[in-house]
């Protein structure tokens, strides 16, 4: 029970603010698509700010539907489908799909600030439109929505401003993050290729076949029965996050069922067969000591040393190692063989210098986007707590 400051007030949703819905326009109508009015569906409310959408309509196709132009500070609320309860706020005029439920501004309150006041409660708001099928928060239930407001428009206004700047510096460094991945994986490809040389080095390159440089070793095959709350991990798909072992989602078998060998520093883990054929070839760089194995539906690189370790590990983010895995793969198997792999031949420096100058910067620049991750996440869990300190009045601004 959250103890509200006595000078808040407590509200029901509808007498606060005027709803209304969107429509679609008759898709078999192309022209009404041809528009420069903006168009929003549920799919691009990603609570945050909206300024651009990916569809436009035109004026004709507004008239001759339930579509409605919204002004600027409108906050839109996904009902139902697989974003219910997702949040936007227009910073253009705009118009949306039914499954949009729209919030017109008003002078009687902050659209920023319940903008994020709704995203506080969205769980709340969820379990009132659930049911027996498929949750659904209708106008209805939207309206019916009460709860504690800061009386006074500039303490509202100064809740949505603090809270506004933790979005912008999370976006920011999602940008940032975004555009970091894009440069190392731009001199991935100019690296490990060869295509761009790093100064001072100009030796011969050498095509080698993957048995040249390393060993493969096999996945563990288990049984649902040799599954355990504890013991040996054994590493799936699922712990892979770029490039990197995760551990969520985790499976551990009896040590003594474990009979493949354990994981070292310096390995590499591909993906080699799984329901999903986007998910083959997925790999990650074993950064450190752990009690682990891999899966029956994984293959562990074991190279000759550790500079040709990190070498294969950035050519297996390569177009060229893509291509190899769509090539085996073709149109209906989801797996590459051991066979397959012993095949796989690429180029590399025969100077180890070479070879380790390379996987240092690579790695320097996975290093920089690991940092910036951790202060991303950082920053949402420090928002995470403001909201939670502030749309309560347990620490006031004004």
């Amino acid at each position: 029970m959250v103890n509200y400051p006595k000078d808040w007030e407590e509200v029901r949703l509808g007498d606060l603010v005027e709803t209304s819905s969107g429509g679609t326009p008759n898709r078999t109508i192309e022209s009404f698509y041809s528009g420069s009015i903006p168009w929003v569906t549920t799919g691009e409310l990603q609570d945050s700010l909206i300024n651009k959408t990916l569809e436009h309509i035109t004026e004709e196709a507004v008239e001759k539907s339930s579509a409605k132009l919204f002004p600027k500070c409108t906050i839109l609320l996904a009902m139902y489908g697989a974003t219910i309860g997702k949040l936007g706020l227009l910073s253009i005029p705009a118009t949306t799909n039914q499954a949009c439920c729209a919030l017109l501004p008003s002078k009687r309150y902050n659209s920023y600030f319940l903008y994020f006041k709704l995203r506080y409660m969205r769980s709340e708001l969820i379990s009132l439109g659930a049911g027996a099928g498929q949750p659904n928060i209708s106008q209805k239930i939207i309206k019916n929505l009460v709860f504690c407001i800061p009386s006074s428009l500039p303490e509202q206004q100064a809740i949505a401003d603090a809270l506004t700047a933790f979005d912008t510096h999370i976006n920011n460094l999602a940008k940032l993050i975004e555009k970091k991945k894009m440069i190392r994986d731009g001199a991935v490809e100019d690296l490990v290729s060869g295509k761009r040389r790093l100064a001072g080095f100009s030796g011969k390159w050498e095509s080698k076949s993957l048995l040249d440089i390393a060993i493969i070793l096999n996945g563990l095959t288990y049984k649902p029965e040799d599954v355990r709350p504890y013991g040996k991990l054994v590493i799936r798909s699922s712990n892979i996050k770029d490039g990197k072992l995760v551990y969520i989602d985790n499976v551990y078998v009896d040590e003594a069922k474990s009979t493949s060998e354990d994981v070292a520093i310096g390995d590499v883990i591909i993906c080699v067969r799984n329901g999903s054929s986007a998910l083959i070839g997925k790999s990650a760089y074993v950064q450190e000591n752990i009690d682990a194995t891999v899966g029956a539906f994984m293959s562990n690189i074991r190279c000759h040393n550790t500079h040709l370790s990190k070498f294969f590990y950035y050519f297996t983010k390569t177009e060229t190692f893509k291509d190899f895995i769509n090539e085996v793969l073709g149109a209906t198997i989801n797996q590459i063989t051991k066979s397959d792999l012993k095949r796989l031949k690429f180029a590399i420096p025969l100077s180890l210098s070479e070879q380790q100058a390379i996987a240092d910067i690579l790695t320097a620049m996975d290093k920089e986007i690991s940092d910036l991750e951790e202060e991303k996440e950082k920053y949402i869990a420090l928002k995470a707590g403001a909201m939670d300190d502030l749309l309560t009045g347990k620490i006031r601004l004004v």
